[in-house]
């Protein structure tokens, strides 16, 4: 259940972004790029590699 904690923590991460992202957006009165998106994909990126790559303890 690692993999769980794992994907919490970049939900977290993504909502915090894209707080950051909308604060801005409301702030500039315009509809920005929405440049979360990049580390967003990355991490989700790493994160299915790492679940698929890694080897069962034992």
């Amino acid at each position: 259940m690692d993999w769980i904690l794992k994907w919490q923590y970049w939900a977290a991460g993504a909502a915090v972004m894209v707080l950051i992202w909308a604060v801005e957006v409301l702030r500039k009165g315009d509809l920005i790029w929405p440049w979360p998106l990049v580390p967003m994909a990355v991490w989700a990126v790493v994160l299915v590699v790492h679940t698929k790559t890694r080897r069962p303890a034992g």
